[in-house]
């Protein structure tokens, strides 16, 4: 599956990083929320020799992707969880890439998100399948699972941010150092 992707461009973010961190070995503790395939951890394992690598992943199949290609980096640890405003269950709707027309071979399953999309974007079209997933506030996750502070976020969740930011709480959010976000919207 690695070699027919290829990661988002982290380039200016592994440089910006280096400006908050000029020695990579310092980087303990890295989030990638909406890892997709869990490229974009795998890079930042090979520029961050001591992070510890959180992604985590909503879409079941997709997670089943970040599994198999980072199977061998024990420093990659994969959740099957959307990261939300609150814990619990929530409603995901997951790209259906036999119905989706799109130009990405994979159907484009990284365009799956907690949001119905509301047919506008004029490049592809998307059927999604409504799920159920897990959710989890990222202060309840980061207290369950001894987190204390989150040095890079590298956030792609399909117009979830603001919900991600609230889920965090000021105190976990205040931690982050750097974080990296894909903003979706309308004009």
């Amino acid at each position: 599956m690695v070699d027919k992707l290829k990661p988002e461009d982290t380039t200016k973010f592994i440089h910006y990083s280096k400006l908050k961190f000029p020695n990579f070995d310092d980087v303990s503790v890295i989030f990638d929320i909406g890892s997709r395939h869990s490229l974009e951890s795998i890079e930042f394992s090979k520029k961050f020799p001591n992070a510890n690598i959180y992604a985590f992943e909503a879409n079941p199949k997709c997670y089943r992707d970040c599994i198999e290609n980072a199977k061998s980096i024990e420093r990659i640890n994969i959740y099957n969880v959307a990261v939300n405003n609150y814990d619990g269950i929530c409603d995901f709707y997951a790209i259906n890439p036999e119905k989706t027309i799109t130009p990405w071979f994979d159907g484009n399953l990284g365009a799956s998100s907690l949001y119905k999309a509301n047919g506008k974007y004029p490049h592809e079209k998307y059927v999604q399948d409504k799920i159920e997933v897990s959710s989890v506030r990222l202060d309840s996750w980061c207290n369950a699972n001894g987190v204390k502070n989150i040095d890079l976020m590298w956030i792609d969740a399909q117009g979830a941010g603001m919900r991600i930011f609230e889920g965090m709480g000021k105190k976990l959010l205040n931690t982050v150092k750097i974080i990296q976000i894909e903003l979706e919207g309308t004009p």
